[in-house]
């Protein structure tokens, strides 16, 4: 009997052991790799080392925000018409998460950067834009990029950087990001506002609101070297939002995961266009 009990007893230990060496975050380890990962506790071989002749380069991303159809101008605290309902709407916020950013090579191979997180905020006086240092150098045929918080970060709590609680797109009352934040006066809305708080990333039950995107170079190859970096102008059309008749006196709020969020994000999403690409 003690040596069934003694043998149970390793049993689970091992188990337990495994399990914690499961959970392990994995990414590259050496520090002189440019994906190195300070937070990486296993190395999984994708260590990547820049082109000594190539060195590094710089991608440059402004989202310039549009309006309609017509892609008026879009500016905060300004009353537009929607182009679809006719409803008058007024922002006072919108922000959202761009994540996971990766550059496609011609051998279809991605380079992605490293704890890729950044927070747009829309506001008067400024074009949001991100920089993203340390590029390698080669040629890139595509870009692709995250709306939203991979699933993993939704289910790890509170963060730093973009991150952080203190940007006010964490919920508290359920675990994870509010990935796009719409708020604004509306007349024909409910109280006069209106709240979009869209988040949610499980499969089941329509509650994925993550967007992914993808824009190619149209068939041209942009080099990024210690002297060329990659520039991308994205057009975002705000007016999306209520795309497919979308009503704001129907619906002027929605505040957790489900279809609607989908919905609405995905309108969100489609509206982010590649306008234009370049190498200094």
């Amino acid at each position: 009997m003690k040596t069934i009990k003694t043998t149970y007893i390793l049993f689970s230990l091992l188990a337990v052991a495994i399990i914690f060496s499961g959970c392990r975050k994995e990414g590259c380890t050496d520090p002189e790799a440019i994906n190195y990962n300070s937070k990486a506790k296993k190395d999984d071989g994708s260590c990547e080392y820049a082109d000594p002749e190539l060195g590094e380069g710089t991608l440059s991303i402004m989202f310039d925000h549009r309006w309609g159809m017509n892609q008026a101008e879009f500016s905060m605290n300004t009353t537009f018409t929607h182009p679809g309902t006719s409803e008058e709407i007024t922002f006072t916020t919108l922000n959202y998460y761009i994540s996971n950013i990766k550059l496609q090579r011609p051998d279809g191979s991605w380079w992605k950067e490293t704890e890729s997180y950044h927070l747009i905020e829309v506001d008067e006086n400024s074009t949001p834009s991100l920089t993203i240092a340390n590029v390698p150098g080669g040629n890139y045929t595509a870009v692709q990029y995250m709306i939203g918080v991979d699933s993993l970060r939704n289910v790890s709590g509170a963060q730093t950087g973009a991150l952080s609680p203190s940007k006010d797109m964490f919920w508290n009352w359920n675990t994870g990001y509010i990935f796009v934040k719409a708020e604004g006066d509306a007349d024909v809305a409910e109280n006069g506002i209106f709240r979009y708080h869209l988040g949610g990333f499980r499969n089941e039950n329509q509650t994925n609101a993550i967007q992914i995107k993808t824009h190619a170079f149209l068939g041209e190859e942009l080099e990024i070297n210690n002297s060329k970096n990659i520039d991308i102008r994205l057009i975002v059309n705000a007016a999306r939002f209520w795309h497919g008749g979308l009503s704001l006196t129907e619906r002027p709020t929605i505040h957790m995961p489900g279809e609607a969020a989908v919905n609405m994000a995905t309108n969100f999403g489609d509206g982010f266009i590649l306008a234009e690409f370049s190498n200094d």
